[in-house]
Order: C-alpha cells, then structure tokens, then sequence
C-alpha cells in the first residue's frame, strides 16, 4: 500500500491532524494572555467539569498545550494511520474516545480525591488539562494486537515502564491518565477479534 492509499484510508486520523494543526496555528497567533485564558477555558480540569462537562471533554482533544508540542502531532499520526486502517474508522474512533474519555475521568477523580474536593492544592482544580496524549497512548496500546506474539509483550513492556518512569520521577495526574489511557488500549482487545492480527507493512 502506497503512503496515500494509506492516508485515505486514514481519513478521521487526517482530518484530526488537520484540526489539530489550525489550532496550533491559532495559539501561535495568539498573545500569551489569550493563549492562557483560552487553554484555561478548554482545559478539563475539576472546575471545567463540573459546569461544561461534555464541552471540555470535546473541545479539549482539539487543542496542544504549547505550540512546542506540535511535533506530538508526527508520533500521534505514525501510531493512528496504521491502526485507523486496520480496524476502520468507527473503531478507531471508539478506542481514542475511550482513551480520551476514560482517561480524562480518572485523573479528574484522582485530583478530587487529592484535593478533596477543592479543600486543598486548590491550584489543581485550575490547572490546563488539554491535548492528545490520553487518547494516543489507547491507540498506541492497541496497536499491540497488530504485531505477531513475539513482540507483543516486548512491546507492552515498553509503553509502561516508560509510562511507569515518568510517573515515578514527576507524580503527576496526567502520567497516572497516560497509564489509564494504555490500560484502556489493552482492554479494547474484542474490538480487534476479527482484524488480521500481523505487523503492519508500510
């Protein structure tokens, strides 16, 4: 399959990208107090839920933290197109919701645990909560059942002790959601009980 044999049959992870590269275009433009103000408003942070649940939980997947991270957007599209094309665009979709969603609601309750309920750290009930990771990393995890047996603990393996790493030396609530995102890949398995289970040729 030729590269755009397999972005057309990639078109959610295209379109996304796309997405994704207008409003990174849009926060570059913007001065440091919009971009500020509208990371805050977008973010999925305990405040944000609690009064625009579903419209952060949306909009927040379209957005990059800093323009800095845009080069996420070449790993995210080296790990979705294969695997969009493997299960086809409907369940592509479910397993990076799932991902996003699940994910998203778990580090939510972590800091409402954390805080207790904005009872203290209250600077986390602010905090910028935004972009693709949770989302990349289910994908990422589910690409596993893509690969044939011998890699596929290897590669399990490398997603979270990575993951794992990165928890231990920062602690932070998006390195527990990036876990909960790949423990979700991993659980998307019935989704992939009919797709070819072989490494992915280019």
């Amino acid at each position: 399959m030729t590269f755009t044999q397999r972005l057309r049959a990639a078109p959610a992870t295209c379109f996304y990208v796309f997405a994704l590269l207008v409003t990174s275009a849009t926060l570059a433009a913007a001065s440091p107090a919009v971009r500020s103000e509208l990371l805050h408003e977008l973010s999925t942070n305990l405040t944000n839920l609690e009064h625009f649940p579903v419209r952060v939980i949306v909009l927040s997947a379209f957005w990059i933290d800093t323009v800095r991270e845009a080069p996420v957007l070449i790993v995210f599209a080296l790990v979705s197109v294969p695997v969009e094309d493997w299960l086809g665009t409907a369940r592509w979709l479910i397993v990076f919701l799932s991902g996003h969603i699940g994910a998203t609601l778990v580090t939510a309750l972590g800091v409402y645990l954390w805080t207790d309920n904005g009872a203290h750290h209250q600077h986390l009930l602010h905090t910028v909560d935004v972009g693709v990771s949770y989302g990349l990393y289910a994908i990422a995890a589910i690409l596993i059942y893509r690969l044939p047996r011998r890699w596929r603990i290897p590669y399990a393996l490398l997603l979270i002790l990575s993951l794992s790493l990165a928890t231990f030396f920062e602690a932070t609530f998006t390195d527990i959601g990036h876990l909960c995102a790949v423990g979700i890949g991993f659980a998307c398995y019935p989704l992939t009980r009919d797709r070819p289970h072989t490494r992915v040729t280019a």
